[in-house]
């Protein structure tokens, strides 16, 4: 089977199982906020905020570099697995101590803090998920992935419906999470031991050392993205209070659900970069037209999602979480230069240069801590917003710099941005004309077939791109 088709098989699998997970997680973060209201869908997204800062050093970067190494020899599943879970043992009894210290010095409620170890809980059982979760990429078997995590998002879902018609109290939905990662837990150690490898637990201390050594620039980007990712929530909750940690995720989360589609798409393609990294014409190449189409599908999704926000907020959470809707015309765009960045990093990983990678999060998580401290206490989680939107437009812009100079490009090679842009004004005209008329979802389907029109009137998409698209289809010229 060709790159380009096994591509597509994984992919398509993934998806169809992500779409499926991330429907039943839409579903759950809908229903948990209209039934808790602002300020406990607050308490919950900020214990998840604060649990995941620290669920980096869980791992220590060792999921990424697993997938990576094992995709390159197989025969080192065991070896991987039975120490990963080993090293995981010891990383969450330091992390535990580390938290608890944190929790503790920051006065929080007891209702809060309870909670907080709660997912705390559900934190390691997501780290050690991970690790079947990398044999299953590197193995590129993602029907045993999908399942896993679209089991996990179904049963949250169930807890959440039999836990709002049963009137429970804020510590149920906490219970619901990490009884739902037990069970996949358990999914996961059956399918590894029964498909992949027999599950023997391995403390060789020198391979520890190699791994960790091997995987530190890969925990310090993890440090880096992970305080990024949950400082904008944490914040809002210190300077301002936990029912604006409520309004900001009810944003956050909508825009959050869209990133499993690069996350899907990735997945597959970075087990195959990762053994093509000798090959930059193919690197490149693979690269070069992933980006070009998460630019296409960032920007007509930060279209239609800023022109309806209202509509969306409304319609999701209820007029409680109106003003929402203003946080989410912003992130949406962050959303969309997140998509882009995932190119980027996931080339620079695959080529050997995950220090690159390292050091730009690491100045994009200072600057997004600088400026949230700045501007968080003045203008709230709108302020947090814009602060996500900046931070994620420089980091992308500089690695997409790294690799157009590591792969001695051109910007003329890139005037299809340009283009793109054109389109994308004259599709928010077409879109803002028409949502007044007919709704949101037949609007879409319109702009969405305008785009692709004027993209191959304005060159947006070459002969490169038809080929492949005739590949993926099965013509033959």
């Amino acid at each position: 089977m060709g790159i380009v088709n096994r591509v597509v098989k994984n992919t398509g699998i993934l998806f169809l199982f992500n779409v499926l997970s991330k429907f039943f997680g839409f579903l759950y973060v809908m229903y948990m906020a209209r039934y808790l209201g602002i300020r406990g869908f607050g308490i919950i997204s900020f214990s998840l905020a604060f649990t995941g800062m620290f669920s980096i050093f869980l791992d220590m970067g060792t999921y990424s570099l697993m997938i990576r190494e094992v995709a390159r020899n197989k025969s080192l599943t065991e070896k991987y697995v039975g120490n990963s879970i080993s090293i995981r043992f010891v990383l969450s009894i330091l992390t535990f101590l580390l938290m608890s210290g944190c929790i503790f010095s920051m006065s929080y409620s007891i209702e809060t803090t309870v909670i907080v170890y709660i997912f705390f809980i559900y934190s390691i059982f997501s780290a050690y998920n991970n690790i079947f979760y990398s044999v299953y990429q590197a193995h590129e078997k993602m029907t045993y992935f999908g399942l896993g995590s679209s089991m996990g998002s179904f049963l949250i879902l169930l807890g959440t419906i039999l836990g709002i018609y049963s009137n429970k109290s804020l510590y149920y939905f906490a219970y619901v999470f990490l009884c739902s990662n037990i069970v996949v837990f358990i999914y996961n150690l059956l399918v590894t031991n029964l498909k992949f490898t027999k599950i023997k637990l391995d403390a060789d201390f020198s391979f520890w050392r190699d791994f960790l050594k091997e995987a530190w620039p890969f925990a310090l980007s993890g440090v880096f993205v992970t305080i990024y990712f949950w400082i904008d929530s944490v914040m809002i909750s210190y300077f301002i209070d936990e029912t604006s940690v409520g309004l900001y995720n009810a944003a956050y989360r909508l825009v959050y659900v869209l990133l499993f589609i690069p996350a899907v798409y990735f997945s597959t393609i970075y087990p195959i970069l990762s053994r093509l990294y000798k090959n930059s014409d193919i690197v490149k190449t693979i690269y070069g037209r992933s980006l070009k189409y998460f630019a296409i599908l960032g920007m007509l999704m930060g279209t239609i999602i800023t022109l309806s926000s209202e509509k969306i907020i409304y319609l999701v959470y209820g007029s409680e979480f109106l003003e929402s809707a203003g946080s989410l015309k912003i992130l949406i765009w962050a959303t969309s230069f997140s998509f882009l960045a995932h190119s980027t990093l996931y080339t620079l990983n695959s080529i050997n240069k995950q220090i690159i990678y390292t050091k730009i999060t690491a100045i994009s998580m200072f600057l997004n801590v600088i400026l949230n401290i700045l501007i968080i206490p003045k203008y709230g989680y709108i302020g947090a917003s814009l602060t996500t939107l900046l931070t994620e437009f420089l980091g992308f812009f500089i690695m997409f710099l790294y690799l157009k100079n590591h792969f001695n490009e051109k910007f003329y090679e890139y005037i299809w941005f340009l283009r793109l842009t054109v389109v994308t004004i004259i599709s928010t005209g077409i879109y803002g004309v028409l949502m007044s008329k007919i709704g949101i979802f037949e609007v879409s389907i319109v702009v969405f077939t305008m785009a692709y029109m004027l993209g191959i009137i304005t060159l947006v998409f070459d002969n490169k791109d038809i080929e492949l698209l005739n590949e993926l289809s099965g013509v033959k010229k």
